[in-house]
């Protein structure tokens, strides 16, 4: 090996390992000053026997129904023009506490975050994996890995499992605890 080859690529091993780095920071930091929401989770089956043990989560905010969708988006959907909701677009949601509930809702959506921002306390941001009378929606903590052994356990609690979700700035979701009838899991 000539010796810039082998400063190439001490070069490209150094620059893998800082975008893991990155990565890991960029999620670490979320989880410590994200702004928390719970959300309520309903039940899931499928498994994998090569993903290690990890429970399936979908949310009450999965489904959204197009009444919830923002009046401009609306409107162009309506008129069946360009901007109207679709398959693999990212989308706003703004959500709701309603007085005396403990998991937030979804009160509108959007693909324009300015349609939801500074209009409800918190926005979360997700991707449209299906689109029609109710999107189906996917904000990227729809997995969640525990200890070898329990994600059977919590499957068949599903009904009674909520999360706490922690919201970056731009919407950008992490799950920070996991609860199974109000009570947090705790893994050793």
């Amino acid at each position: 090996m000539k010796p810039w080859t082998k400063t190439i690529f001490v070069i490209v091993v150094i620059l893998q390992m800082a975008v893991l780095a990155l990565m890991a920071g960029k999620r670490m930091h979320l989880l410590e000053n994200g702004t928390p929401v719970t959300l309520k989770c309903v039940p899931v089956d499928p498994r994998s026997l090569f993903s290690g043990d990890y429970v399936v989560l979908n949310y009450d905010i999965s489904r959204l129904p197009m009444k919830l969708l923002v009046q401009d988006d609306a409107v162009q959907l309506l008129e069946g023009r360009k901007g109207s909701i679709a398959k693999n677009d990212r989308v706003y949601i703004g959500l709701e506490l309603k007085a005396g509930a403990r998991f937030w809702h979804a009160a509108a959506f959007s693909k324009n975050p300015a349609d939801v921002k500074g209009k409800f306390e918190r926005v979360i941001r997700g991707t449209v994996e299906q689109a029609g009378p109710n999107c189906l929606v996917r904000y990227g903590i729809e997995s969640y890995f525990v200890p070898q052994f329990q994600g059977l356990a919590i499957e068949k609690e599903m009904k009674d499992v909520s999360v706490e979700a922690v919201l970056s700035p731009d919407g950008e979701a992490a799950i920070r605890k996991l609860f199974i009838r109000d009570k947090e899991v705790e893994f050793y």
